[in-house]
């Protein structure tokens, strides 16, 4: 659940239109001397929020902008919400599952109240959290909506491979109790990505379990009752994932 980078958040916000006013008012400055300076200063501006600018910088950045240049202050205010947008955003999806958002957390990522109510708006208008007290907001599964998916996917990949290891009709058992021994240790990002999900409980069960299925596959020799055994554990594995929220339960198995 990584965050993008600053210079990501700013390259998503397109100011080319904001430099391009700007530009045009520099443009018609009468004294040559003041055009000269603040066509340079513009120059800076576009150079210096190309890089690693910090939030302060570039709500600086702005600010200079409508200021200095007469930009349009609609046009200053929409960029300003939307680059909180994305970078509240970024600060909760990094921030643990349905984490909550309140004036503490935006004094964790040095925004001011005043400073996030348009974005944190926004964010509620679009469903990304919702409003449990004054101040406080919950952020809503659909802030990790690609974690979610990634999610499905690799536990769907695991319960494919395990129905192709239970419908393998070759005789060496030996091969196919191996190569379920590799499958098992393709599960531990799953557990990792529970825990993110903040379930536990079902993160320690399945721990549990492949725990118990290495430990008798290395005690014990292959058979023909492996695939059997193979088949009890992807009935259980798929029961632990039906214990979790709707949210990010697998709504379908394929058969």
């Amino acid at each position: 659940m990584a965050n993008s980078s600053p210079k990501k958040l700013v390259q998503m916000l397109n100011l080319d239109s904001i430099f391009e006013e700007a530009t045009t008012t520099a443009t018609a400055e009468i004294d040559s001397r003041r055009r000269f300076e603040q066509l340079r200063l513009l120059d800076g501006l576009r150079d210096f929020v190309s890089g690693n600018v910090t939030l302060g910088d570039l709500l600086m950045t702005l600010e200079i902008l409508e200021e200095k240049f007469s930009v349009s202050s609609d046009k200053i205010a929409a960029a300003r919400r939307d680059y909180l947008f994305e970078y509240i955003f970024e600060r909760v999806r990094s921030s643990g599952y349905q984490c909550e958002i309140n004036p503490a957390f935006l004094k964790r990522i040095n925004i001011s109240e005043q400073q996030a109510s348009s974005a944190l708006l926004l964010l509620s208008e679009k469903g990304y959290m919702v409003a449990i007290a004054k101040d406080e907001y919950r952020a809503t599964p659909k802030v990790w909506e690609q974690d979610i998916r990634d999610f499905h996917d690799k536990v769907l990949r695991i319960d494919s491979e395990l129905g192709q290891l239970i419908r393998e009709k070759s005789r060496d058992t030996r091969k196919i109790g191996w190569d379920y021994l590799k499958l098992l240790a393709k599960i531990l990002p799953i557990i990792d990505s529970l825990i993110a999900f903040n379930q536990p409980d079902v993160a320690e069960l399945v721990k549990k379990r492949i725990s118990i299925e290495n430990s008798h596959f290395r005690k014990h020799h292959a058979g023909r009752w492996t695939q059997e055994m193979i088949g009890k554990f992807r009935t259980d594995f798929r029961s632990y994932f039906e214990r979790l929220p709707a949210e990010i339960r697998i709504q379908r198995w394929v058969t």
